[in-house]
């Protein structure tokens, strides 16, 4: 008996240091995994570093051979329409009391819907690079301030490709990588566009170099692009300025340009002359420059006046809506664009970008109430009211002196709206809150949509992809769904897919 209770009392007694043993090992094993760890990443960052050093290397040498001489192409105009427009038309009492008819129609014409590529992105990743108090820029453009870790501006001593090369191989040091960590960081968090982030950088640009149009400017400029992942050249014309060369696959109404490798590559500075000289090569990894938005453009919010908005037929349907002022800035600034040498393509841009945060969350809550309980074609004929009645039309060319297509943030925040603004702000209102697939349909001289129901609804419908679509048209006021507008041609008419 005193055996064995001297035996647990030994036992006993080794327990904390066989536990403290336990724990030593543990926390030295995990040490050493934390140093493992530490050393890998360091190794990666080290190569990646090398990755993007040998990068910038090939292209500081391809800087240095001579530059070939390019035809400047003059700016594409925005077309100015060749039909007259069509004035909205307010439906006779008679024809609104007799429900639409199912009458097939055919538009055999269909737009083709343009394929995105894929988002620019760093070739590498590009990491944080310890600094001291490191000089930080601070700049506002569209109402918001960003900060970033910049050294200052590049020196360069001409526009010469030895010259350019020398700017360039400043730039790829470690000095300015934190520069592109907090640009990166801020077009992530932001959710900024591709023309959003080149605005950010040369508004940076100017900031840092004191002019968007300096030598050092637009070396700076194309240094921070391609790094990020845009395919941007570089041009010097004869009056030895120098300009950045944006790589785009769609068209771009307004900008000059210049071919290079086969694709329009824009001069958002708008410089005027016969020819240039251009850098020939793209940098790797790069991808040319999308103007679709599919994310909204996180803006600092600057409210603008409230506005009122009701249904004439369903006033339930009233909503209280303010703009943030900073975002219909930069739709103001946002270029016009087209793709596959197709105008009507257009439309896809302002129909597909969603509505702003701001907006929603003012007018969506509301109208879902309305909208509750109701089926596909109750709540569609409820926004198609709205957008018939509670807007005030007007013509572009009095209003703007030229045609001007409306995001759906726009239509709430100007006082006039046409029928493209009527019918983009219907087929967003559609999609989000009835969840059913539009279509917009260009006729000379109007746009109207025809939506997918999915449940029979009858009225002049058109068949897409197998799919039923009955006419719903926001400038035919008062119209029920299924009516066309009088006096379309659908001979002459246009599907445009969403």
């Amino acid at each position: 008996m005193v055996k064995r209770l001297l035996i647990a009392l030994a036992v006993a007694a080794l327990l904390p240091l066989t536990a403290q043993a336990q724990t030593s090992a543990f926390d030295a094993l995990k040490k050493k995994n934390d140093q493992k760890f530490q050393d890998h990443k360091a190794k990666v960052e080290n190569t990646y570093r090398g990755h993007r050093e040998a990068v910038n290397k090939q292209f500081e040498e391809a800087l240095r051979q001579p530059w070939s001489k390019k035809s400047g192409k003059k700016a594409v105009p925005t077309p100015k329409k060749k039909e007259k427009d069509i004035p909205p038309v307010v439906i006779k009492d008679k024809d609104k009391q007799t429900p639409p008819k199912d009458k097939p129609i055919v538009i055999e014409e269909i737009t083709v819907v343009p394929t995105p590529g894929p988002e620019p992105t760093p070739t590498y990743p590009i990491e944080e690079v310890p600094v001291k108090d490191q000089k930080t820029v601070e700049f506002t453009i569209y109402g918001t301030v960003f900060k970033v870790r910049c050294p200052g501006a590049p020196a360069i001593a001409g526009v010469e490709e030895n010259q350019v090369a020398d700017c360039w191989s400043a730039l790829s040091g470690a000095d300015y990588d934190n520069m592109l960590v907090d640009l990166l960081a801020q077009k992530k968090s932001r959710s900024l566009c591709d023309w959003a982030y080149l605005k950010v950088v040369d508004k940076l640009s100017e900031t840092v170099c004191g002019s968007t149009s300096a030598p050092e400017a637009v070396v700076l400029q194309t240094y921070i692009l391609t790094q990020s992942g845009f395919r941007v050249y570089m041009a010097r014309d004869s009056r030895r300025s120098l300009h950045k060369l944006v790589a785009t696959d769609y068209d771009v109404y307004k900008y000059p340009y210049v071919v290079v490798d086969g694709r329009k590559c824009y001069m958002f500075d708008r410089p005027d002359d016969k020819s240039y000289y251009v850098m020939g090569k793209s940098f790797a990894g790069t991808v040319p420059m999308s103007v679709l938005m599919v994310k909204e453009n996180s803006f600092a919010t600057a409210s603008s006046d409230p506005r009122d908005l009701k249904s004439r037929d369903f006033p339930a349907a009233s909503v209280t809506v303010s703009s943030n002022k900073n975002l219909m800035e930069f739709y103001n600034d946002y270029p016009e664009s087209f793709a596959n040498n197709d105008g009507t393509t257009k439309w896809r841009f302002y129909a597909n970008t969603p509505m702003s945060s701001i907006a929603s969350e003012a007018i969506y809550p509301k109208l879902k109430e309305v909208l509750k309980g109701k089926n596909d074609f109750q709540a569609a004929s409820i926004l198609l009211n709205f957008v018939q009645t509670a807007f005030v039309y007007e013509y572009d060319n009095k209003v703007w002196g030229r045609d001007r297509a409306f995001f759906a943030d726009e239509t709430l925040f100007y006082p006039y709206s046409d029928c493209e603004d009527r019918s983009i702000l219907f087929s967003r209102l559609v999609r989000d809150l009835v969840g059913r697939p539009v279509v917009l349909l260009y006729y000379p001289g109007h746009l109207a949509t025809a939506v997918n129901f999915s449940d029979s609804v009858s009225g002049d419908y058109l068949i897409v992809d197998g799919q039923k679509y009955v006419v719903c048209d926001p400038t035919y006021v008062g119209a029920p769904v299924g009516l066309t507008m009088p006096g379309m041609d659908n001979g002459g008419a246009r599907v445009i897919k969403l």
